[in-house]
């Protein structure tokens, strides 16, 4: 049996899903304000983030651990598709509809160099992230935690002490400094602060005891509820529960539920496809509900899921794969 086939991963699907809703539930103010929105963001949008990023670690830990051999290709296939096709869609619509005035934040189209370094997941290090689509930030970061993790062998398990606690330090510094420039532009370091909850999702993974997972969980907890970035009130319960989930896939509770797998699938698509939707029934067809942005938001992620994100990928897996076998017969020596 493989790592990770005798854990229940239905949990985390489930919670993913959670994680997006509760991002997506941030974002609806700022198109129509609504009681469920106000009630979800209490868990705090970027304390979702953190969340995302334990369970990434955690799980793509367990996907290398099965598999070294083409990890950072399936990686990319997982997260491109859809990425990709929402970064045109986005870039496409900021030229359709132009600067938008959104309750409390304003949307200016992204640039040319700005749109393509998003298209190459360089934004966040190269370039901002572009306005229509704020989400992506995130994706970025996280795929080069992959690259770090693919070759976290070959570092020294004290230089990753030091970056996690260093990064989580960094977590729990004020955003904003008066008068220190230097220290303005060093808190847009994303890959920094959000370093440590990838670690520690990966150190869960590798540790069979639970007590490790209840130190985790009570110091992040903490961090989450003392931390400018995760200001949010209930910030630090998104990290407990997190945490309890991850512990409970670990212990197996429960039994695989198809439904909870399936909203995990939906959680990719919701949390990248919902803001650029929002802006074009804003912009464009003008829709007052938020009932209706939220129904749109899952409607757009079952098609993109259903219809997109899997022919796409299979695809992509082949043409790679074929690609792979062609290089392979070239370079291998002639027969005598």
């Amino acid at each position: 049996m493989k790592m990770g086939e005798d854990e229940n991963w239905s949990i985390l699907a489930g919670v993913r899903f959670f994680l997006a809703f509760i991002v997506v539930n941030g974002h609806i103010g700022f198109f129509r304000p609504s009681a469920m929105g106000a009630f979800f963001d209490q868990f705090g949008g970027k304390a979702a983030v953190v969340g995302f990023l334990v369970i990434s670690g955690y799980s793509v830990s367990a996907s290398m651990a099965n598999k070294r051999d083409g990890f950072l290709r399936r990686r990319f296939l997982r997260i491109y598709p859809i990425y990709g096709l929402t970064i045109i869609y986005a870039a496409f619509l900021q030229y359709v509809v132009g600067a938008q005035t959104l309750t409390g934040l304003q949307l200016a189209p992204s640039s040319p160099v700005t749109l393509a370094g998003n298209l190459f997941l360089v934004q966040s290090y190269l370039v901002p992230r572009i306005d229509f689509d704020p989400p992506v930030w995130s994706l970025s970061i996280e795929f080069s935690f992959y690259i770090l993790l693919f070759f976290m062998h070959r570092i020294s398990k004290y230089a990753l002490v030091f970056a996690g606690v260093f990064s989580f330090l960094f977590f729990l510094l004020p955003l904003d400094l008066s008068d220190h420039r230097f220290y303005q532009l060093a808190m847009k370091a994303n890959m920094i602060r959000y370093l440590w909850p990838f670690l520690v999702g990966v150190y869960l993974f590798k540790q069979p005891l639970m007590w490790h997972f209840g130190v985790v969980a009570v110091v992040g907890s903490l961090a989450c509820g003392f931390s400018p970035t995760t200001y949010e009130p209930l910030s630090w319960m998104t990290f407990l529960i997190v945490i309890i989930a991850v512990a409970a896939t670990r212990r197996n509770v429960g039994r695989s539920q198809r439904w909870l797998d399936y909203l995990g699938d939906l959680s990719y698509p919701l949390y990248l496809v919902h803001f650029p939707l929002w802006i074009t029934m804003f912009a464009v067809w003008q829709v007052q509900d938020s009932l209706v942005y939220m129904i749109a938001a899952i409607i757009a992620s079952v098609i993109l899921t259903s219809v997109v994100e899997a022919p796409v990928r299979r695809r992509l897996a082949r043409g790679i794969s074929w690609g792979h076998s062609i290089i392979q017969a070239r370079a291998a020596p002639a027969s005598p």
